[in-house]
């Protein structure tokens, strides 16, 4: 493609572009230095894989902004449109990586390891195949999307899925960004394309890099992988209603000793205070409490995470309308409870 001629709208898609290359580093920079500070922090490779992600970007526009813009040799034009390809399939490797650490994404890291032979492929073949791999690329990585979108969206809720929403339409932003940027649509309409395209985009690296700056909920989307044990137990002290979301013989056998010792008292002790806690820490495990006019929903975990907290009040509620008159007139009766796997399965395993 031709560059833009000299003049307003060139410097006005010059500014555009520049204006993404800079919300790129600036990204790129926070991500790599908050990493770097909290290196021994579980998110640390979350972070850099994200700043990855950004520099992925930074190398597609360089090296389309300047093919796009400077009359260039034949060998560094070809040169760089092959390294703005291979840029641009490394931020979709980054941040399909990402994706898969942080959600049970179910599917063995497949879209990761496509997007990086992808990327060393790119290295390889004539330039001409280059754009039909791109093309392709983007292809997988829309069903990735849509594949990731059920699974986040489903499994999510409060601040993380906020967050995913916001990633999402920022990703959606800039995926038409690069939709309308290709040669045909150009060569057709014009530059006001190139104009849109570069709005687009630097509206898409500030929604979804502003989402990241303000997502350490992302990190609770493993979620599943942290909850052990589930119990409802009446103001009385009884226990109404237990379940395991573990085989561990170990977990099992303690929680049985700890529930036949004393575990209802101090759930009861718990309840009996004006407010009432909602997290307890007892060495490696927590346990989180959903506070109700007759009983409490106390969950063991792994991770103290909010979207675990907000799961069991959610489950409270539906614990509450399913057996409300059954908890009011209880008479040491559990039996009648015994459904409420039907909740737990709808809350917690769906």
């Amino acid at each position: 493609m031709p560059p833009v001629e000299p003049g307003p709208i060139r410097d006005f898609i010059l500014a555009l572009d520049a204006g993404a290359i800079f919300y790129s580093i600036l990204y790129m920079s926070i991500l790599l230095h908050r990493w770097y500070r909290d290196r021994l922090k579980k998110e640390q490779d979350i972070r850099f894989t994200w700043s990855l992600f950004f520099l992925g970007l930074l190398g597609n526009l360089l090296a389309f902004s300047f093919t796009r813009l400077t009359e260039l040799s034949t060998f560094v034009e070809m040169l760089l449109i092959r390294g703005g390809y291979i840029s641009l399939i490394l931020a979709g490797t980054s941040f399909f990586a990402v994706l898969e650490r942080v959600a049970d994404f179910q599917s063995k890291n497949l879209f990761s390891k496509v997007f990086a032979a992808s990327c060393s492929l790119a290295l390889i073949i004539p330039l001409d195949y280059v754009g039909v791999l791109a093309f392709l690329m983007s292809t997988i990585a829309l069903g990735g999307f849509v594949h990731y979108l059920y699974l986040s969206i489903k499994r999510s809720t409060g601040l993380v899925r906020r967050i995913l929403i916001r990633i999402i339409f920022g990703i959606i932003v800039g995926f038409l960004a690069y939709l309308i940027r290709v040669e045909p649509l150009i060569l057709l309409m014009g530059n006001i394309l190139h104009i849109l395209s570069g709005i687009l985009l630097a509206l898409s690296l500030i929604l979804v890099g502003e989402a990241i700056l303000d997502s350490p909920a992302l990190d609770e989307l493993d979620w599943q992988q942290h909850i052990l044990e589930l119990y409802v137990t009446h103001n009385s002290g009884s226990m109404l209603y237990s379940h395991s979301f573990t085989e561990t013989d170990e977990t099992r056998s303690a929680l049985t000793a700890a529930s036949i010792s004393g575990a209802q008292s101090l759930f009861q002790e718990i309840t009996s205070t004006e407010s009432g806690f909602d997290t307890l820490s007892l060495g490696d495990k927590h346990l989180l409490f959903a506070h109700r006019e007759n009983f409490t929903a106390v969950l063991l975990t792994q991770r103290p995470y909010g979207v675990l907290l907000d799961k069991l009040n959610e489950f409270a509620d539906d614990f509450q309308l399913v057996y409300g008159p059954a908890i009011d007139n209880f008479r040491s009766r559990v039996t009648e409870f015994n459904s409420a796997y039907d909740l737990v399965e709808m809350v917690f395993l769906s």
